[in-house]
């Protein structure tokens, strides 16, 4: 299982953010040439001093704004150097899921510690593509040796098997639905205001984990009760700023959770009827400044206003320019002038304009393979870190 995007076209200037009357997009290419160990990688990462850390299938790498900085293991660079996800602890310690295994890593010492569970456990692969933080630093992460999730607690360095099948848990999700070998991975994952954790299933519905009372809850679709969960594949997992949790399902609509009875009110595709979901597949939910929900599916984009239950409708029309470019999109980011941008599934960036209601696309070519965009971190990074360091936004 990997996530594959090339470093030489991920880092991307929104100079909009800094001269929002000109809306101009800029593209910083970034390679070997540049200081990297190669041009594809795995993983990124902003940890709290504002740095960022790349994954690499030859190591890891940091990046300042200025230059690169190259770690690994050992001397030489092995296959198992590959760092496939990347997540900090309380005291400013990377941890690395890597292809040789859970590490890691001081920042000040420079030192690697590796873990290795595989004997125990049985694991086929070391391989580790997915690590999550809870708010007890307690570390959850997948093995796709044996396919299944984990808690580690780093303190007591007790390790825990939820026994929940990565082939259920891991989702293959790409917006680059024209390169078949570029794929996104995606895990439904949530840890809630309250410390809860929820995952969502390829076929087996939705969990949530109560650490207070060490309680793993599963619900599912029954076909009998409207109240049950819509679907048992579920795609996305959102809390709301009121501590709403929006569930994702792929053919059973959008779903709200009741917190006080355990059911969930859907919110579905209707035929003939305008004020309804526009598809009942809905791969990602992202809520703008203003409490809208902005819901990605294969047929368009939908923005949700729950308080009134209304929708409105966004899709591709040939005709007209200043529609969404194409039906799937991806919502990532709301800018200081209330612009939504987005991720369509060429991979090129846009964003739909609030005081027009008109998108706009950026100036890229789509036959250049180095514009495409695989994976954001968070547009937020370039304004509030690197936005005018030399190199980048002069």
């Amino acid at each position: 299982m990997k996530i594959f995007f090339q470093i030489s076209f991920f880092f991307v200037l929104l100079t909009s953010l800094f001269y929002s009357q000109t809306k101009q997009l800029r593209f910083e290419h970034l390679t070997i040439e540049d200081g990297l160990p190669e041009n594809s990688g795995v993983a990124i990462y902003q940890d709290h001093l504002g740095f960022i850390w790349i994954g690499t299938y030859a190591g890891l790498v940091k990046f300042d704004g200025y230059q690169f900085e190259y770690y690994r293991a050992g001397e030489q660079i092995a296959i198992n150097d590959g760092v496939l996800a990347i997540e900090e602890d309380d005291e400013g310690i990377l941890w690395l899921g890597t292809m040789s295994g859970l590490k890691k890593f001081n920042t000040v010492t420079k030192e690697f510690h590796s873990y290795d569970f595989s004997d125990s456990l049985n694991w086929t692969y070391k391989y580790i593509p997915f690590l999550h933080f809870s708010s007890n630093n307690k570390l959850w992460f997948i093995n796709s040796g044996n396919f299944n999730l984990y808690r580690f607690d780093i303190k007591t360095q007790e390790l825990r098997n939820f026994g929940l099948s990565s082939d259920e848990l891991y989702k293959i999700y790409s917006p680059v639905t024209n390169w078949n070998y570029l794929k996104l991975w995606q895990m439904a994952f949530l840890e809630d205001i309250n410390g809860n954790v929820w995952i969502g299933t390829e076929s087996t519905g939705l969990y949530k984990y109560i650490p207070r009372k060490d309680t793993l809850i599963n619900f599912r679709n029954d076909p009998a009760k409207v109240s049950s969960l819509g679907s048992n594949k579920v795609f996305k997992i959102f809390q709301d700023s009121h501590q709403n949790i929006w569930i994702g399902t792929d053919g059973g609509g959008l779903n709200l959770y009741n917190p006080k009875n355990g059911t969930f009110k859907r919110h579905l595709h209707i035929d003939g009827q305008v004020n309804s979901l526009i598809s009942n597949t809905v791969m990602s939910v992202y809520e703008d400044g203003k409490g809208f929900l902005w819901l990605s599916t294969p047929v368009g984009l939908d923005r949700f206003d729950p308080r009134k239950n209304e929708y409105i409708h966004f899709t591709h029309n040939a005709n007209d320019n200043k529609s969404i470019s194409t039906n799937l999109a991806t919502p990532i980011y709301q800018d200081e002038d209330g612009n939504i941008w987005l991720i369509n599934d060429n991979a090129i960036p846009e964003y739909f304009n609030y005081s027009n209601f008109t998108f706009s696309k950026c100036n890229v070519d789509p036959q250049n393979s180095d514009n495409y965009i695989t994976a954001v971190l968070s547009l937020q990074i370039i304004r509030a870190h690197y936005g005018l360091a030399p190199g980048w936004a002069e």
